[in-house]
């Protein structure tokens, strides 16, 4: 993992937009956690074409259920020139339950999202970095290139200290080529087996990327959020994706696999990481919306 040098603090951005990192990655810039973020945000509009891409889209207008509306950062309330200006924002991932957490947290601001799943093709991007931050990045840039829009990538996982951090970026796959959900958190049970309470202590984490097309100047941002529990010693709850049905926070008092998206969406790894982007986006819109 690359070293961060930080920057200087700029006083007219601290306790708004968080402390600004220069990441050793390629000039990545690192947004921090900003002060005072913002609860979610919901009513996501879903854009099909891109005037910017040259590949065909596919695929029903609209994903997911609608969701309430919310209200706009501070920043873009009153400003009708920056609402009428709408970024058309490529979602590089193709899972149901990561789009709708995105979804709702992007609502109501001039933003409209073109899930991947709406591309006709895409470049199969090998998940092979030594970090959540590389991956990001990886899919990131090649689904940006590919598209010729700003893409949103993201590359997220479980940290479980009692194994060294494992299964960390090879979360997904797990348990193997064939792994599904069901199969990850058997194995992890498995690898736990014994541990008393104190020694299942573990982590979500989630790294976004946010890049420009190539035809431009190549710029991209990385926001990261974490949330800290432990394993549970059997699965419970229906509800989430991946490991949430083992994942236990405390402050709940239940697994992420007993609580609803909008509640597990204010503590999340994924909700930190998405609040952070939105309390950045009125500085970075205006790069976004370059031609």
């Amino acid at each position: 993992m690359p070293r961060r040098k930080s920057l200087p603090r700029c006083p007219d951005l601290a306790g708004v937009w968080g402390e600004l990192e220069l990441c050793a990655i390629e000039g990545t810039l690192s947004i921090g956690r900003p002060r005072g973020a913002r609860a979610p945000l919901s009513n996501c509009t879903v854009e099909e074409p891109s005037p910017w891409s040259t590949h065909t889209l596919r695929g029903e207008r609209g994903c997911g259920q609608p969701q309430p509306r919310a209200r706009s950062p501070r920043s873009f309330r009153g400003n009708r020139k920056a609402a009428l200006a709408v970024v058309r924002l490529l979602v590089g991932t193709t899972n149901p339950g990561k789009l709708a957490e995105i979804q709702a947290h992007l609502g109501n601001l001039p933003i409209h999202i073109v899930p991947l799943g709406h591309l006709a093709t895409w470049p199969e991007v090998a998940e092979d970095g030594r970090s959540f931050e590389e991956n990001a990045l990886k899919k990131a840039r090649a689904l940006a290139d590919f598209s010729g829009m700003p893409t949103l990538a993201d590359d997220s996982g479980l940290e479980v200290d009692a194994l060294g951090g494992a299964p960390g970026i090879h979360s997904a796959r797990y348990s193997g080529e064939d792994a599904n959900d069901a199969r990850n958190n058997e194995k992890l049970l498995q690898a736990l087996a014994g541990l008393p309470q104190e020694k299942r202590t573990a982590r979500f984490v989630c790294v976004l990327a946010l890049c420009l097309p190539d035809s431009r100047q190549r710029r991209e941002w990385l926001f990261r959020g974490e949330c800290e529990g432990w394993i549970a010693f059997a699965p419970k709850g229906g509800n989430g994706f991946g490991y949430d049905p083992l994942f236990f926070y405390p402050p709940f008092g239940k697994t992420f696999g007993e609580v609803d998206r909008e509640t597990k969406g204010r503590v999340s790894h994924r909700g930190k990481a998405l609040r952070r982007l939105v309390e950045s986006l009125p500085m970075l819109l205006p790069l976004l919306r370059q031609p």
